[in-house]
């Protein structure tokens, strides 16, 4: 007959097998949905740059981060909701919070190019334009 000490000894050896799973299941799927937040935030700032397109006949001219565009657009009633940071989880807007969105524009405003980058990286993640990459699949 094993003792009861035996028994403690597995069932925590089990438990602790059991966490470092659950561990390892836990960070992927994290990152499966904080990507999917951040290519529906992507995907709504696009809608929105489309309404300003068509109301103004040109993309907004100047270069800003994620927030600025996001607060900019809000401004002038072309994204209806206020929109959830995916790095933050607060209200996305232009002040300090991580922000890892550009927008730019060419010259004459013609055309325009919405960048997320990984973190402490130039290395582009995902990216969405009105010439080349209109979707992102």
């Amino acid at each position: 007959m094993k003792s009861a000490k035996s028994i403690v000894v597995r069932i925590v050896g089990l438990l602790c097998l059991a966490g470092i799973a659950v561990a390892m299941l836990i960070d992927p799927m994290g990152e499966a949905r904080r990507e999917r937040r951040i290519k529906e935030v992507l995907l709504l700032v696009q809608e929105g740059l489309q309404r300003y397109h068509v109301q103004e006949e040109i993309y907004p001219k100047r270069a800003m981060k994620g927030g600025e565009l996001v607060a900019f657009l809000h401004e002038n009633s072309h994204l209806e909701d206020s929109i959830v940071n995916p790095w933050g989880g607060g209200v996305y807007h232009g002040g300090n919070d991580v922000d890892r969105m550009a927008y730019e524009t060419d010259a004459l405003a013609e055309s325009y190019e919405l960048t997320v980058r990984y973190l402490h990286s130039k290395k582009i993640r995902f990216r969405l334009d009105s010439t080349e990459n209109q979707s992102l699949e």
